[in-house]
């Protein structure tokens, strides 16, 4: 591992335990703190289901864009998700993700162009859910106030709609656009050289996005089912949590809470939202439960859901690194 790598990976826990140590103020690294006082066996089950459905249901989704170019089986899936969220996690905003999972995809066979057609895709099947989700999040959290967002919140996540609703928009409606950004790149005088890889480059994802569209309505709700799934079982989980510790609150104003936060979180320049997430969840709360109250289930749930990626992340780009690719593999 990089020592860049590490070293963002260290920010990033500082600035999760920053913010939780204060939200807990000391409660934190209390033995008692971490006692469950609602335990029972169907919140566990349920706390468990949606643990493995927050990594299994990006990995069906792989498995389902890919089926056309590469058929994937799902450890394979899995470990690609994995590697692709390990890249996000080390980088500001979420920004390698794509990145990451660009390269997942080359090395199990996929030209450049393809594997950037596939990436894109996942980042557009993401933005297209908060596009129809975030409003409902929005009524919900107005009608109700257990769990209520602060104004500047609420105003923070209206613009982040709009930004993934443009966003959105000119993916799946102009893709045109970045094969002429990526021609338009090879004309550059410093990667000239390098005119005929753009130009492929640019052909492949283009028939990549063209395999998207070419999808038909219930393959397209399946997508689009599968990415709901994998955000709303990561909720879920809080939810879940909340509960094994005693909260009663309700589960559809926890996914709306943790919908508009994880929203505007993707805008800010900590790695996933490091920090942020837990000041927001805090502040939704705070109506509600003590900050001390909160510390154990919001620290389970931030190491289960994304700090587990730090460990699973690089073991996920070794098991790629070590598929051999037979000349049967490629699609």
């Amino acid at each position: 591992m990089k020592k860049r790598t590490i070293a963002i990976l260290l920010v990033s826990l500082c600035f999760g335990l920053a913010a939780l140590s204060y939200i807990s103020q000391g409660a934190l690294f209390e033995a008692e703190t971490y006692v469950m006082r609602h335990w029972s066996l169907r919140l566990a089950l349920f706390s468990l289901i949606a643990f493995l459905l927050t990594w299994l249901s990006p990995a069906l989704k792989l498995m389902l864009l890919c089926a056309k170019r590469r058929r994937l089986s799902l450890p394979l899936a899995l470990s690609t998700h994995m590697a692709g969220t390990f890249g996000a996690a080390v980088t500001p905003g979420n920004s390698g993700g794509g990145p990451a999972t660009t390269l997942a995809l080359q090395h199990l066979g996929m030209s450049l162009g393809q594997a950037i057609g596939i990436a894109m895709q996942i980042f557009i099947l993401d933005l297209l859910y908060f596009v129809w989700s975030v409003p409902l999040s929005l009524g919900y959290v107005f009608w109700r106030d257990d769990m209520k967002l602060s104004g500047r919140l609420n105003s923070l996540s209206f613009i982040a709609l709009l930004l993934a609703f443009a966003l959105a928009l000119i993916l799946t409606r102009y893709p045109k656009w970045v094969v002429a950004f990526m021609l338009r790149l090879a004309k550059l005088p410093l990667l000239k050289r390098f005119s005929m890889n753009f130009e492929k480059m640019a052909r492949d994802y283009y028939r990549s996005t063209q395999d998207y569209y070419a999808f038909n309505w219930y393959q397209f709700l399946a997508l689009q089912g599968v990415t709901a799934l994998s955000w709303l079982s990561n909720f879920a989980l809080f939810w879940g949590l909340l509960k094994l510790y005693g909260f009663e609150t309700s589960l559809w104003q926890v996914m709306s809470s943790l919908n508009l936060i994880t929203l505007i979180a993707h805008f800010i320049p900590t790695p996933g939202g490091s920090g942020f997430i837990e000041f927001a969840i805090s502040l939704a709360t705070s109506g509600s439960l003590t900050h001390s109250d909160i510390a154990a289930p919001l620290l389970i749930w931030r190491l289960s859901t994304y700090y587990l990626i730090f460990l699973l992340g690089p073991l996920a780009a070794w098991f790629i690194y070590r598929q051999a690719l037979t000349p049967t593999d490629a699609l």
